[in-house]
């Protein structure tokens, strides 16, 4: 029988350690590579929604122009959406979180921009968080349902009419 010395401990322990330095080493590493992609991918995509943001600005401006100036300024803007979507296909290769800006940026040259304006705007606000054209987060209230009561109007019970007495301390003769 062999005595266990303590150098044999020490080896059982010191490749026990060297495993877990070896986990925490490719782990940490992992994270410096995933911050350094993501931080690529949201410069890509930067610079894909200022293309985006030029031309959603265009677009709003032909808007405005008298018919014979659209089509020029509208095929503007068609062309940054046109340019952006390189940067935002580079983006998507290094984050799938930015696919969907890809996508919507190649569906351009088939899809009325004033159907994408929107969509390209709610994606941007990642990318570009202090552009001045991007939708608003806050929805605008819901419609009123058949009960609601407009605003400072008196409210009635069904069957009573508006400032009739529903009884109580209510004087019951003119005289009062």
């Amino acid at each position: 029988m062999t005595a266990k010395t303590p150098a044999g401990r020490r080896r059982r322990l010191g490749g026990r350690l060297g495993g877990a330095t070896a986990v925490v080493g490719v782990l940490s590493t992992s994270v410096v590579l995933a911050s350094c992609s993501n931080s690529s991918a949201t410069r890509l995509a930067s610079q894909a929604c200022r293309h985006v943001d030029r031309s959603i600005a265009l677009y709003e401006q032909s808007l405005k122009q008298p018919a014979s100036q659209q089509r020029a300024t509208q095929q503007k803007a068609e062309s940054e959406l046109v340019v952006a979507e390189a940067p935002a296909a580079a983006a998507a290769g290094v984050d799938g979180h930015w696919q969907a800006l890809m996508t919507d940026l190649s569906e351009a040259v088939r899809v009325p921009e004033g159907n994408l304006v929107a969509v390209l705007q709610l994606q941007c606000q990642q990318a570009l968080p202090t552009a001045t054209t991007l939708v608003p987060d806050t929805a605008p209230p819901p419609p009123p349902g058949p009960n609601a009561v407009a605003p400072n109007s008196p409210r009635t019970t069904p069957g009573t009419t508006p400032g009739a007495s529903s009884g109580g301390n209510a004087p019951t003769s003119p005289t009062g």
